[in-house]
This record gives structure tokens, sequence and C-alpha cells, in this order.
């Protein structure tokens, strides 16, 4: 995800590379066991073709946002990314969250539209994507 998407993300795959497979799990299991966190991975068939984190905030209880949505090339357009912000926004909802935001690449047109599509708007937020990088995030919100 990290590779094929690079200006999508605050951290690179060069950053991330050298962590061993056991931290990635670590950190996989601390997710799934904490209640205000859910770690989703689209499936079709046995193929894992999509993940996103949902994370509801941990002053605001009221507020969720949704992170690192990604879906590999093979799987995109057919419904995927939409999916799993439908379940993002559906275990937030289970949750008592009545808004969800998330940060997107400013001209990142693909997936600002999808974002658009599933109710999000542009706070008018920038920030940048990474300290070094000219690229630009937009904080989007959306009611639940």
């Amino acid at each position: 995800m990290l590779e094929d998407a690079p200006d999508a993300f605050t951290i690179t795959a060069d950053s991330e590379r050298g962590r061993p497979l056991s931290w990635w799990r670590e950190r996989l299991v601390a997710t799934c066991a904490d209640p205000k966190r859910v770690a989703l991975v689209a499936e079709i068939g046995d193929d894992a073709v999509g993940s996103a984190l949902g994370v509801i905030d941990t002053w605001d209880r009221s507020l969720s946002h949704l992170y690192a949505l990604w879906v590999s090339p093979q799987a995109r357009r057919r419904g995927v990314a939409g999916a799993l912000v439908d379940r993002v926004f559906e275990w937030a909802r289970e949750r008592g969250a009545a808004t969800v935001e998330l940060s997107v690449t400013v001209g990142n047109v693909a997936a600002t539209k999808l974002y658009e599509g599933a109710g999000f708007c542009d706070t008018g937020d920038r920030e940048p994507l990474r300290p070094g990088s000219p690229l630009k995030l937009m904080k989007m919100r959306a009611p639940l």
C-alpha cells in the first residue's frame, strides 16, 4: 500500500521497511484489542484487496476518524473502498460517534470523489502531508 500510493499516507515505505514482521503483528493485535479502534481488511475470494482503520477520538467520543484506506489496483472500481467506508461508518455509529473525519492528499481526485460521494465535505483545513513534503492534506468531515 505504501509503495502503491506513496503520496497518500503520512508514512513512507522507506520509513517502515526495516520493521520486523513481529512489530506489525504486535501492532495489529493491539489495534484489535482496543475497543476504540477497528482494523478492516476487504477480501475478494481468498485475496486481501483493501484495508482501513477506524478510530474513536481520544478526547471527543462523538468524533471518529478514518485512516489508511487503501484498495489494491486490481480491485479498484469494484465497490471495495465504498464498502470499507460504509463499514467504518457503521462501526463508528455503533460506538456513539456522530461525525467521521479523514485527511486526503490535495489533488487525489479519485479519493476525493469517493469521499464526497460518501457524504464527506472539505473543512478548509490543510496541513503538510509529512515534514519536507510540498504536498498538503485536506481534512474532510461527514455526519453519521
